[in-house]
């Protein structure tokens, strides 16, 4: 305060707090044109604590909630409140999870502990996507601030949720059986079968005689597989 009134010391513009918590800084208003000055003013600077949110965080699955192959999956979203935290205090560091980043910019429509607990991703936007991602944005509050707007800091749950691969045995022509010539046994009209499956994945064919145990076909590893031979 004194060298507020003397005009000594004077702080520069970009001063760090040298008292934690809370510190008093002194104002001294000069009229360039009169040197006359104001009576001394404060300002009180606040710094509290802030809030960290660690991530992102991944969670990653197979298609194990309700159809298996439409993409939409049940997460716990609360199984990542700790790594999101990193040793916060969860008395005192509150999250807080909403489903788009306008929602969170305006602190609306958050989820509830029962939905957070319980949340199921969106449908796909194409029925071909695969795997279908979504994303949760996540706001972690220090609730012992004293002032407004408390300290907040943000992260995010990416979410992807891989199909089943729904193999449809299908034939190219429109028929299930082939033509073999009795005396030679030369296939006259070979069959393909396809899965109807795409994307890389790993076949496995197998074949079945009876009531015999299925057989895997050697060689047979890809989404077609074609009979040539009437053996």
């Amino acid at each position: 305060q004194t060298e507020a009134q003397n005009g000594t010391n004077a702080l520069p513009l970009l001063f760090t707090n040298t008292t934690p918590h809370s510190q008093t800084i002194y104002v001294r208003i000069v009229n360039n044109a009169t040197g006359c000055t104001n009576e001394i003013g404060t300002l009180t600077l606040i710094v509290e604590d802030r809030a960290r949110a660690t991530g992102p965080q991944n969670f990653a699955t197979c298609d194990n909630y309700g159809d298996p192959y439409d993409g939409i999956g049940k997460v716990d979203l609360t199984q990542y409140a700790a790594a999101i935290l990193n040793g916060q205090d969860p008395a005192t560091f509150v999250l807080s999870y909403f489903t788009n980043p306008t929602d969170l910019a305006n602190d609306t429509n958050a989820l509830t502990l029962v939905q957070a607990q319980n949340y199921v991703t969106p449908a796909p936007s194409s029925a071909g996507v695969n795997p279908v991602l979504s994303t949760i944005y996540v706001k972690v509050t220090n609730t012992n601030n004293i002032y407004l707007p408390k300290c907040t800091d943000f992260t995010t749950i990416n979410i992807k949720i891989e199909r089943y691969p729904n193999p449809i045995i299908q034939t190219n022509n429109g028929y299930n059986y082939i033509c073999v010539d009795y005396l030679t046994k030369k296939v006259v009209r070979p069959l393909t079968l396809d899965s109807q499956v795409t994307g890389d994945y790993t076949y496995v064919w197998y074949v079945k005689e009876g009531t015999a145990v299925p057989q895997v076909i050697p060689g047979a590893t890809g989404a077609t597989y074609t009979i040539e031979n009437g053996d």
